[in-house]
């Protein structure tokens, strides 16, 4: 019997973990993705790097064409938003 711990381990199907593919899509559609200003693929985020303060720069990849995009987003804190501070005041309630 081959420990759990040992990195050679292989996993029989039953205990592979895998997101289903309807998963994996509402992650990805969370990011707007732009289309390539050569090609018009939609591109693929690559990366989120900190800019200045309050800014994200958001790096894009053309799967296609491998042109690369960069955006400045404005980072907008959850903590500071509308909804959160009046989770925080006691404002939360069931839906109806």
């Amino acid at each position: 019997m081959v420990p759990i711990t040992d990195p050679e381990r292989r996993l029989p199907v039953t205990e592979s973990v895998v997101l289903p593919p309807d998963a994996r899509d509402s992650i990805m559609s969370t990011f707007h993705r732009p289309p390539c200003p050569k090609c018009k693929t939609m591109m693929m985020l690559a990366r989120i790097t900190p800019g200045s303060a309050g800014f994200d720069i958001r790096t894009f990849e053309c799967p296609a064409c491998e042109e690369i995009h960069q955006r400045v987003i404005e980072f907008a804190d959850p903590m500071k938003s509308r909804t959160t501070a009046g989770w925080l005041r006691g404002e939360l309630r069931a839906p109806t």
